[in-house]
Parts: structure tokens; sequence; C-alpha cells
């Protein structure tokens, strides 16, 4: 609740020993409801997360029950409970997470989720930034799902309006992710290079 104190504890924590660190995350995570945990956890996949991102990383069928909280409602008990988030715009629609309580919350979903799942996390946040228009994004999450063919592709989509708003160093980017030998078999990627 206190947010200085606990980012400065926090600090503490992390060097001091990892068993304290997994305590304070478990004692956090604990005292909230599924819903919470599941928003908690899988928003820290993304650097930045807005309350559509949060219920299109949210939803699955894997959870028994309707869900008790959406985005939006996740975003506000963010904000009344001081956890941790910074807003990146003045209209309080995105949001990242302090540094260190996102690398506590990977590390949690890491220890509850497979390795697997956390790759149909990224192809969700991949997909959502893709249909969003933030192509940086969608490419970086379509990689880390290990779908650099995905990748590809959405690349191939959107180089054209890219380059004919000459942002070649944006699509110059973009194929700097891509492997050169997946560039090599791809015509329309090696032509974006050229």
């Amino acid at each position: 609740r206190h947010q200085a104190e606990t980012v400065a504890k926090v600090s503490g924590v992390m060097g001091s020993s990892r068993y304290v660190t997994e305590y304070f995350m478990e004692e956090v995570l604990a005292g909230q409801t599924a819903d919470i945990r599941r928003y908690l956890l899988r928003s820290s996949i993304p650097d930045r997360f807005c309350a559509p991102l949060c219920d299109a990383l949210c939803e699955s069928g894997m959870e028994p029950g309707p869900s008790e909280i959406d985005g939006q409602g996740f975003i506000s008990w963010l904000q009344e409970n001081n956890v941790f988030q910074i807003p990146l715009d003045q209209d309080e629609c995105w949001f990242r997470y302090h540094h260190l309580f996102q690398d506590l919350l990977r590390n949690q979903l890491e220890r509850l989720h497979s390795v697997g799942e956390i790759k149909e996390f990224h192809a969700k946040a991949s997909d959502w930034f893709a249909d969003d228009g933030l192509i940086d994004e969608a490419i970086h999450h379509a990689i880390e799902a290990g779908n650099v063919v995905g990748a590809v592709q959405i690349i191939e989509k959107n180089r054209y309006a890219a380059l004919n708003k000459d942002q070649w160093i944006t699509v110059e980017r973009w194929l700097a992710r891509i492997p050169d030998e997946v560039k090599h078999e791809q015509p329309g990627l090696l032509l974006a290079q050229g």
C-alpha cells in the first residue's frame, strides 16, 4: 500500500535472498482472488498493458466458472491498491509495472506455468498487438511465442505501409529480429531489406 516503502523493501529483498523474494510474492499473491492473480501474472508478460490487452491475455477456457473481473476492473483494482503500476499516458489507458515487481511476477509466472502455456500467452499478446496496429510489439511477442513464421507474416503485411511512410528504420528494426536463414527464404523480406 505504501509504494515507496515497498519498493525499497523489494530492492533489498532482491539482493538478499531468492527464498525471501519467493515468500514475498507468495504472500502478495496468496491474499488475492484467483482472477486478480491471473491478471497480475499474465499482465506482466508485455512491457506495457491496457485493459483490453489484459482481457485478451486472461481469456481462456481453462479456468473454471465465470471471471469476476475484467481488464478495466483489474486496472481500477491496481490503482486503488497502488500495486506498482505506472501510468504511461495522461488518459491512464496504458500502464507498466515497476521493473522489480514485473520481474517478480514473471518469475512466478514461470514457476506456475509451463513453457508451452507462456508461449500461448505471448501468442495472444502478439495477436492483440497486431490487431491494434502495434507492430513492434506484435513481432516481439510472436518471436517470444516461438512463431517466427507469424512474425514474418506480420512484417510482410505491414512493410508496404511503413515503407510508403518512409519508415525505413522501422522496417530495418523489424527485419533485424528475424534470423538470416528465415529472411533468405522469404523473397518479400529480401525485397524489403534491399
